[in-house]
């Protein structure tokens, strides 16, 4: 039987499943859910939102939504932060509390952000972080840091448990992983950004799936989206200019993969926490 972990990184295309097989812990969704469940109950920020091509991708705001909704039903307030790339994007219902912050933001701006919220956790999904060199880089190399507000800030501040979603080795979180990702996949300059459990999924979306469900089997309840919701809401993305991050397009896509390929993970998640 398949793990929650293999299942999130079928069809992979970027090579996570190399990183995978180095993994010490092949079976760390658990671990990570029962950190989130044993918080008290406050504020999470959930990071997310990635520039390309004149546009943020689909990949991540969709995980970032559907994890917030799942949260906030287990008694957390999560918090969506993003750039102005992600404006609108989680106004599908008035449910989900947003913050967008400018691309100029500064480190003294977001040390007071976590002041204020004080948070008990910090998720990023799919969001960039910086390189050894500082610079935020998309998965062609091509330097995008004019163009990406430096929210990885929040996990170099941060004194919380800091959760980490990525598919491709330049996200935050990424860090954990950065020799490896040097040695194994020569062609990404990883992120340097570490945190405290990291995800690796084929796309990030799946990831945040994949940790929905683990927290479905300690809430007793089944927090995963249904199909109508996510087609809707990927749709909803769609109408605000978002577009697919393998072919930069505006399209109902998902790094390549259809509305289809993306919910049969969320119902092979689904049984796995049945059976």
């Amino acid at each position: 039987m398949e793990t929650k972990e293999q299942i999130i990184l079928k069809y992979s295309k970027r090579n996570m499943n190399i990183l995978y097989e180095e993994l010490k812990d092949k079976i760390y969704l658990s671990k990570i859910a029962y950190s989130i469940w044993n918080l008290e109950r406050g504020n999470v920020l959930i990071i997310t939102g990635f520039y390309v091509n004149g546009h943020a991708e689909t990949d991540g705001p969709i995980g970032a939504y559907f994890l917030a909704k799942a949260l906030k039903s287990i008694g957390f307030n999560p918090i969506i932060i993003s750039d102005f790339h992600c404006e609108r994007f989680f106004s599908f219902d008035e449910e989900v509390n947003t913050i967008i912050l400018p691309i100029e933001i500064d480190v003294e701006t977001i040390r007071d952000l976590i002041v204020q919220y004080s948070p008990v956790s910090m998720i990023s999904i799919e969001r960039c972080g910086r390189n050894n060199e500082g610079l935020y880089c998309n998965m062609r190399e091509v330097d995008i840091s004019n163009k990406t507000a430096p929210l990885d800030i929040f996990f170099m501040e941060a004194n919380c448990l800091t959760i980490g979603i990525g598919d491709g080795g330049n996200e935050i979180g990424m860090g954990n992983l950065y020799n490896l990702i040097k040695e194994k996949l020569s062609d990404i300059e990883p992120s340097v950004i570490a945190c405290d459990f990291l995800i690796i999924s084929t796309t990030s979306n799946w990831g945040a799936y994949g940790l929905i469900s683990q927290l479905s089997e300690l809430a007793n309840k089944d927090l995963l989206p249904v199909f109508v919701t996510v087609k809707n809401y990927l749709n909803y993305l769609i109408e605000l200019g978002s577009v697919d991050g393998l072919s930069g397009k505006n399209e109902p896509l998902v790094d390549g993969f259809d509305i289809e390929t993306d919910y049969s993970i969320v119902e092979q998640l689904r049984n796995s926490s049945k059976s």
